[in-house]
């Protein structure tokens, strides 16, 4: 079993240092009015990188998408957009 580290200077010796990081690249709103509804859709766009900093090289990198669709009967306010789009 491995131990996660907390501090930096718990690395010292250590022949790995490895950290995980979520970049998030982009994000996609978006609202359309369709057949009298309106649609809010949020798209996040991001990358989990796996780096060892006792190397300095990014040993693995994966994208990752998230995303939420909602309707409603009239135009979202902001607030409702912002709210949609912290949960995703």
């Amino acid at each position: 079993m491995r131990k996660l580290v907390t501090r930096i200077d718990e690395l010292k010796g250590r022949d790995r240092a490895i950290a995980v990081a979520l970049v998030i690249g982009s994000e996609t709103i978006s609202v359309e009015q369709l057949a009298g509804l309106h649609k809010l859709f949020v798209l996040i766009r991001a990358q989990a990188l796996f780096f060892d900093f006792k190397s300095m090289s990014v040993l693995r990198a994966y994208p990752i998408s998230f995303g939420h669709i909602d309707t409603f009967d009239r135009a979202p306010s902001e607030a409702e957009i912002r709210a949609r789009l912290r949960g995703v």
